[in-house]
Protein backbone atom coordinates (compact mmCIF):
# COMPACT_ATOMS: atom_id res chain seq x y z
CA UNK A 1 0.00 0.00 0.00
CA UNK A 2 1.21 3.46 -0.85
CA UNK A 3 2.28 5.91 1.85
CA UNK A 4 -0.26 8.53 2.88
CA UNK A 5 -3.52 8.70 4.78
CA UNK A 6 -5.66 5.63 5.19
CA UNK A 7 -8.70 6.31 3.03
CA UNK A 8 -12.06 4.64 3.33
CA UNK A 9 -13.78 4.42 -0.06
CA UNK A 10 -17.56 4.15 -0.45
CA UNK A 11 -18.86 3.15 -3.88
CA UNK A 12 -22.61 3.58 -4.25
CA UNK A 13 -25.28 1.95 -6.37
CA UNK A 14 -26.37 3.09 -9.81
CA UNK A 15 -26.28 0.24 -12.31
CA UNK A 16 -23.93 0.19 -15.31
CA UNK A 17 -24.37 3.96 -15.64
CA UNK A 18 -23.11 4.24 -12.07
CA UNK A 19 -20.03 2.22 -12.96
CA UNK A 20 -19.22 4.72 -15.70
CA UNK A 21 -19.47 7.52 -13.13
CA UNK A 22 -17.24 5.60 -10.68
CA UNK A 23 -14.67 5.01 -13.41
CA UNK A 24 -14.44 8.71 -14.26
CA UNK A 25 -14.19 9.79 -10.62
CA UNK A 26 -11.54 7.21 -9.73
CA UNK A 27 -9.44 7.86 -12.84
CA UNK A 28 -9.33 11.58 -12.04
CA UNK A 29 -8.37 10.88 -8.43
CA UNK A 30 -5.56 8.64 -9.67
CA UNK A 31 -4.28 11.44 -11.86
CA UNK A 32 -4.45 13.77 -8.85
CA UNK A 33 -2.24 11.47 -6.81
CA UNK A 34 -4.45 8.85 -5.13
CA UNK A 35 -4.91 5.31 -6.42
CA UNK A 36 -8.20 3.78 -5.26
CA UNK A 37 -6.54 0.37 -5.13
CA UNK A 38 -4.80 1.68 -2.01
CA UNK A 39 -8.06 2.23 -0.12
CA UNK A 40 -7.77 0.94 3.43
CA UNK A 41 -11.43 -0.11 3.42
CA UNK A 42 -13.90 -0.33 0.54
CA UNK A 43 -17.67 -0.37 1.05
CA UNK A 44 -19.54 -1.38 -2.11
CA UNK A 45 -23.25 -1.40 -2.87
CA UNK A 46 -24.72 -2.99 -5.99
CA UNK A 47 -22.60 -1.84 -8.97
CA UNK A 48 -20.27 -0.27 -6.41
CA UNK A 49 -19.55 -3.80 -5.18
CA UNK A 50 -18.54 -4.74 -8.74
CA UNK A 51 -16.27 -1.71 -9.08
CA UNK A 52 -14.82 -2.43 -5.63
CA UNK A 53 -14.11 -6.03 -6.61
CA UNK A 54 -12.16 -4.94 -9.67
CA UNK A 55 -10.09 -2.54 -7.56
CA UNK A 56 -9.39 -5.26 -5.01
CA UNK A 57 -8.14 -7.67 -7.69
CA UNK A 58 -5.76 -4.95 -8.85
CA UNK A 59 -7.46 -3.40 -11.89
CA UNK A 60 -6.31 0.22 -11.98
CA UNK A 61 -8.68 3.18 -12.19
CA UNK A 62 -6.97 4.05 -15.47
CA UNK A 63 -8.00 0.67 -16.89
CA UNK A 64 -11.54 0.98 -15.54
CA UNK A 65 -11.81 4.31 -17.32
CA UNK A 66 -10.26 2.97 -20.53
CA UNK A 67 -12.77 0.13 -20.67
CA UNK A 68 -15.75 2.43 -20.21
CA UNK A 69 -14.37 4.77 -22.87
CA UNK A 70 -14.03 1.89 -25.32
CA UNK A 71 -10.23 1.95 -25.29
CA UNK A 72 -7.86 -1.00 -24.78
CA UNK A 73 -6.87 -1.74 -21.22
CA UNK A 74 -3.28 -2.46 -20.29
CA UNK A 75 -2.05 -6.03 -20.49
CA UNK A 76 -1.96 -6.18 -16.71
CA UNK A 77 -5.50 -4.85 -16.47
CA UNK A 78 -6.77 -7.42 -18.97
CA UNK A 79 -5.07 -10.21 -17.05
CA UNK A 80 -6.37 -9.11 -13.66
CA UNK A 81 -9.90 -8.66 -15.01
CA UNK A 82 -9.93 -12.21 -16.31
CA UNK A 83 -9.42 -11.54 -20.04
CA UNK A 84 -12.91 -11.10 -20.95
CA UNK A 85 -16.03 -13.20 -20.86
CA UNK A 86 -17.58 -12.14 -17.59
CA UNK A 87 -15.76 -8.82 -17.29
CA UNK A 88 -17.99 -7.07 -19.82
CA UNK A 89 -21.17 -8.39 -18.25
CA UNK A 90 -20.01 -7.52 -14.75
CA UNK A 91 -19.56 -3.83 -15.43
CA UNK A 92 -20.62 -1.40 -18.07
CA UNK A 93 -21.92 -3.92 -20.62
CA UNK A 94 -24.51 -5.39 -18.27
CA UNK A 95 -27.88 -5.30 -20.01
CA UNK A 96 -31.35 -4.99 -18.52
CA UNK A 97 -33.10 -8.16 -19.65
CA UNK A 98 -36.65 -7.30 -18.72
CA UNK A 99 -38.70 -8.12 -15.68
CA UNK A 100 -40.75 -11.13 -14.78
CA UNK A 101 -44.51 -11.17 -14.15
CA UNK A 102 -46.14 -12.88 -11.20
CA UNK A 103 -47.00 -12.68 -7.53
CA UNK A 104 -45.25 -10.28 -5.12
CA UNK A 105 -41.83 -11.55 -4.17
CA UNK A 106 -42.20 -10.97 -0.42
CA UNK A 107 -45.64 -10.95 1.23
CA UNK A 108 -43.76 -11.30 4.53
CA UNK A 109 -41.97 -7.98 4.02
CA UNK A 110 -45.25 -6.33 3.00
CA UNK A 111 -46.81 -7.55 6.24
CA UNK A 112 -43.81 -6.18 8.15
CA UNK A 113 -44.35 -2.74 6.65
CA UNK A 114 -48.08 -2.85 7.49
CA UNK A 115 -47.20 -3.52 11.12
CA UNK A 116 -44.37 -0.97 11.20
CA UNK A 117 -45.09 1.66 8.53
CA UNK A 118 -42.44 4.01 9.95
CA UNK A 119 -39.76 1.55 8.81
CA UNK A 120 -40.96 1.47 5.21
CA UNK A 121 -38.40 2.35 2.55
CA UNK A 122 -39.61 3.05 -0.96
CA UNK A 123 -37.10 0.75 -2.62
CA UNK A 124 -37.86 -2.14 -0.30
CA UNK A 125 -41.61 -1.67 -0.71
CA UNK A 126 -41.23 -1.82 -4.48
CA UNK A 127 -39.03 -4.92 -4.16
CA UNK A 128 -41.63 -6.65 -1.99
CA UNK A 129 -44.43 -5.85 -4.42
CA UNK A 130 -42.68 -6.91 -7.62
CA UNK A 131 -42.16 -10.55 -8.58
CA UNK A 132 -38.79 -12.21 -8.15
CA UNK A 133 -36.44 -11.93 -11.09
CA UNK A 134 -35.67 -14.80 -13.41
CA UNK A 135 -32.04 -14.05 -14.32
CA UNK A 136 -29.36 -15.97 -12.45
CA UNK A 137 -26.41 -14.00 -11.12
CA UNK A 138 -24.32 -17.18 -10.90
CA UNK A 139 -22.15 -16.25 -13.94
CA UNK A 140 -21.16 -13.04 -12.15
CA UNK A 141 -20.36 -14.77 -8.86
CA UNK A 142 -18.39 -17.47 -10.70
CA UNK A 143 -16.32 -14.85 -12.55
CA UNK A 144 -15.52 -13.02 -9.31
CA UNK A 145 -14.60 -16.22 -7.51
CA UNK A 146 -12.31 -17.15 -10.39
CA UNK A 147 -10.51 -13.82 -10.09
CA UNK A 148 -10.19 -14.02 -6.30
CA UNK A 149 -9.84 -17.76 -5.88
CA UNK A 150 -13.07 -17.75 -3.80
CA UNK A 151 -11.24 -15.94 -1.00
CA UNK A 152 -11.86 -12.42 0.25
CA UNK A 153 -9.26 -9.72 -0.51
CA UNK A 154 -6.53 -9.18 2.07
CA UNK A 155 -7.73 -5.64 2.80
CA UNK A 156 -11.27 -4.99 4.05
CA UNK A 157 -13.99 -5.14 1.41
CA UNK A 158 -17.53 -4.84 2.75
CA UNK A 159 -20.49 -5.58 0.50
CA UNK A 160 -24.03 -4.37 1.26
CA UNK A 161 -27.14 -6.42 0.53
CA UNK A 162 -30.70 -6.57 1.92
CA UNK A 163 -32.82 -9.45 3.20
CA UNK A 164 -35.92 -9.57 1.03
CA UNK A 165 -38.09 -11.02 3.80
CA UNK A 166 -37.19 -8.71 6.70
CA UNK A 167 -35.78 -5.55 5.06
CA UNK A 168 -32.65 -5.92 7.18
CA UNK A 169 -29.38 -4.69 5.71
CA UNK A 170 -26.66 -7.34 5.65
CA UNK A 171 -23.02 -6.25 5.36
CA UNK A 172 -21.00 -9.15 3.97
CA UNK A 173 -17.25 -9.38 4.45
CA UNK A 174 -17.24 -7.78 7.89
CA UNK A 175 -16.12 -9.80 10.91
CA UNK A 176 -19.07 -11.81 12.14
CA UNK A 177 -20.93 -11.78 8.83
CA UNK A 178 -21.95 -15.06 7.11
CA UNK A 179 -18.97 -17.08 5.94
CA UNK A 180 -19.55 -17.03 2.18
CA UNK A 181 -17.37 -16.53 -0.86
CA UNK A 182 -16.96 -13.01 -2.20
CA UNK A 183 -18.62 -13.86 -5.51
CA UNK A 184 -21.83 -14.84 -3.75
CA UNK A 185 -21.72 -11.66 -1.68
CA UNK A 186 -21.35 -9.42 -4.72
CA UNK A 187 -24.05 -11.32 -6.61
CA UNK A 188 -26.41 -10.68 -3.70
CA UNK A 189 -25.53 -6.99 -3.63
CA UNK A 190 -26.36 -6.48 -7.32
CA UNK A 191 -29.58 -8.52 -7.18
CA UNK A 192 -32.00 -6.00 -8.68
CA UNK A 193 -35.52 -7.26 -7.83
CA UNK A 194 -37.68 -8.38 -10.75
CA UNK A 195 -34.50 -8.84 -12.79
CA UNK A 196 -32.14 -11.15 -10.86
CA UNK A 197 -33.01 -14.13 -8.71
CA UNK A 198 -32.42 -13.51 -5.00
CA UNK A 199 -29.26 -15.06 -3.57
CA UNK A 200 -29.93 -17.38 -0.63
CA UNK A 201 -27.43 -17.10 2.24
CA UNK A 202 -28.06 -18.90 5.52
CA UNK A 203 -31.70 -19.31 4.58
CA UNK A 204 -32.19 -15.61 3.84
CA UNK A 205 -33.02 -14.26 0.38
CA UNK A 206 -30.62 -11.41 -0.28
CA UNK A 207 -31.10 -8.71 -2.93
CA UNK A 208 -29.67 -5.37 -4.06
CA UNK A 209 -28.14 -3.35 -1.22
CA UNK A 210 -29.21 -0.14 -2.93
CA UNK A 211 -32.76 -0.84 -1.75
CA UNK A 212 -31.67 0.07 1.75
CA UNK A 213 -29.59 3.09 0.78
CA UNK A 214 -28.07 4.43 -2.44
CA UNK A 215 -24.58 4.39 -0.90
CA UNK A 216 -24.81 2.84 2.60
CA UNK A 217 -22.20 5.40 3.55
CA UNK A 218 -22.81 4.92 7.28
CA UNK A 219 -21.14 1.50 7.05
CA UNK A 220 -17.72 3.16 6.70
CA UNK A 221 -18.13 4.46 10.26
CA UNK A 222 -17.50 0.89 11.43
CA UNK A 223 -13.92 1.41 10.25
CA UNK A 224 -13.12 4.66 12.08
CA UNK A 225 -10.12 3.03 13.73
CA UNK A 226 -8.74 2.01 10.32
CA UNK A 227 -9.08 5.21 8.29
CA UNK A 228 -8.02 8.86 8.28
CA UNK A 229 -10.31 10.19 5.53
CA UNK A 230 -13.36 9.13 3.52
CA UNK A 231 -14.22 9.41 -0.16
CA UNK A 232 -17.72 8.64 -1.42
CA UNK A 233 -18.65 8.17 -5.07
CA UNK A 234 -22.45 8.37 -5.20
CA UNK A 235 -23.84 8.09 -8.76
CA UNK A 236 -27.48 8.21 -7.63
CA UNK A 237 -27.11 11.54 -5.82
CA UNK A 238 -26.87 15.11 -7.00
CA UNK A 239 -23.99 17.46 -6.23
CA UNK A 240 -25.35 20.82 -7.37
CA UNK A 241 -28.17 22.38 -9.35
CA UNK A 242 -28.99 19.77 -12.01
CA UNK A 243 -29.25 22.03 -15.04
CA UNK A 244 -32.32 20.15 -16.27
CA UNK A 245 -35.71 18.86 -15.23
CA UNK A 246 -36.56 15.19 -14.94
CA UNK A 247 -38.47 12.56 -13.00
CA UNK A 248 -35.22 11.42 -11.41
CA UNK A 249 -34.29 14.76 -9.84
CA UNK A 250 -36.43 14.60 -6.65
CA UNK A 251 -35.10 11.11 -5.94
CA UNK A 252 -31.55 12.31 -6.47
CA UNK A 253 -32.02 15.07 -3.89
CA UNK A 254 -33.43 12.51 -1.44
CA UNK A 255 -30.43 10.26 -2.08
CA UNK A 256 -28.08 13.21 -1.49
CA UNK A 257 -29.69 14.02 1.85
CA UNK A 258 -29.65 10.34 2.84
CA UNK A 259 -25.92 10.07 2.16
CA UNK A 260 -25.18 13.29 4.04
CA UNK A 261 -27.10 12.02 7.06
CA UNK A 262 -25.28 8.69 6.92
CA UNK A 263 -21.91 10.46 7.04
CA UNK A 264 -22.67 12.42 10.22
CA UNK A 265 -20.89 9.95 12.48
CA UNK A 266 -17.75 10.13 10.34
CA UNK A 267 -17.78 13.92 10.31
CA UNK A 268 -18.47 14.02 14.06
CA UNK A 269 -15.28 11.97 14.51
CA UNK A 270 -13.34 14.74 12.76
CA UNK A 271 -12.41 12.83 9.59
CA UNK A 272 -12.32 14.75 6.29
CA UNK A 273 -15.05 13.57 3.95
CA UNK A 274 -15.40 14.13 0.22
CA UNK A 275 -18.57 13.19 -1.64
CA UNK A 276 -18.60 13.04 -5.43
CA UNK A 277 -22.07 13.20 -6.96
CA UNK A 278 -23.23 14.02 -10.50
CA UNK A 279 -23.48 17.69 -11.42
CA UNK A 280 -25.10 19.28 -14.47
CA UNK A 281 -22.39 18.00 -16.80
CA UNK A 282 -22.96 14.35 -15.91
CA UNK A 283 -26.73 14.75 -15.51
CA UNK A 284 -27.01 15.88 -19.10
CA UNK A 285 -26.52 12.19 -19.90
CA UNK A 286 -27.58 10.47 -16.65
CA UNK A 287 -31.34 10.04 -16.36
CA UNK A 288 -33.65 7.56 -14.60
CA UNK A 289 -32.54 4.45 -16.53
CA UNK A 290 -29.45 3.04 -14.81
CA UNK A 291 -29.10 0.45 -17.60
CA UNK A 292 -28.94 2.94 -20.48
CA UNK A 293 -25.47 2.42 -21.90
CA UNK A 294 -25.76 4.80 -24.84
CA UNK A 295 -23.85 7.63 -23.11
CA UNK A 296 -21.48 5.77 -20.79
CA UNK A 297 -18.36 7.29 -22.33
CA UNK A 298 -19.74 10.82 -22.00
CA UNK A 299 -20.73 10.18 -18.37
CA UNK A 300 -17.29 8.86 -17.47
CA UNK A 301 -15.59 11.77 -19.25
CA UNK A 302 -17.79 14.39 -17.56
CA UNK A 303 -17.16 12.78 -14.15
CA UNK A 304 -13.43 12.76 -14.85
CA UNK A 305 -13.44 16.42 -15.89
CA UNK A 306 -15.50 17.39 -12.84
CA UNK A 307 -13.05 15.81 -10.39
CA UNK A 308 -9.90 16.69 -12.33
CA UNK A 309 -10.94 20.34 -12.51
CA UNK A 310 -11.50 20.69 -8.78
CA UNK A 311 -8.99 23.08 -7.22
CA UNK A 312 -8.84 21.43 -3.78
CA UNK A 313 -5.71 19.56 -2.61
CA UNK A 314 -5.25 15.92 -3.61
CA UNK A 315 -6.47 13.24 -1.24
CA UNK A 316 -2.86 12.19 -0.66
CA UNK A 317 -2.67 15.27 1.56
CA UNK A 318 -5.53 13.83 3.69
CA UNK A 319 -7.75 16.76 2.71
CA UNK A 320 -9.99 16.81 -0.32
CA UNK A 321 -12.81 19.33 -0.11
CA UNK A 322 -16.16 18.55 -1.70
CA UNK A 323 -16.22 19.95 -5.25
CA UNK A 324 -18.74 22.64 -6.06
Amino acid sequence: MADGPRVGLVLGAGGPVGHAFHAGVLAALEDRGWDARDAAVIVGTSIGAITGTLLRVGVSPEDLYAHVMGRPMSEEGEARAGHGAGWAMMTCDLQHSGTSVGRPSSPRLLAHFVRRPSRTRAGLLLAALTPSGAVSSAPISDEIDEMLGRSWPDRPFWVCAVCLDTGERVVLGQPGSPAIDVGTAVAASIGVPAVFQPVVVDGRRLVDGGLHSPANADVIADALDQIDAVIVSAPMGIGSAPGRLGVDIPGRYLNHWTTEKELSRVRDAGLPVTVFEPGPGELEFMHYNAFDLSHRAEIAMRAYEHVAGDASPPVAAARLDTPA
